[in-house]
């Protein structure tokens, strides 16, 4: 799969910060639902959303994941 469709594929799946309580959620989409992320404060739900897309793209791609320690995420795939 290519890096731009992997990225569009994980920006499908996983949804933008939305407040929740006092902190901070994402939603994941998958085939057997939605799931909600942990709510945390702005930059902790920033930096696991962040992950969480790392993630998705590297998985879609067949690769391990990488570790995110700030910045774009984008830099990572």
């Amino acid at each position: 799969m290519k890096i731009t469709t992997a990225i569009k594929q994980a920006r499908e799946t996983i949804g933008t910060l939305a407040p929740f309580g006092d902190g901070f959620i994402y939603l994941t989409y998958a085939k057997h639902g939605t799931y909600q992320s942990t709510p945390a404060d702005y930059w902790q739900a920033m930096a696991s959303r962040s992950q969480a897309l790392i993630n998705e793209c590297m998985f879609a791609m067949g690769r391990e994941p990488v570790q995110y320690n700030g910045g774009r995420w984008t830099d990572y795939i």
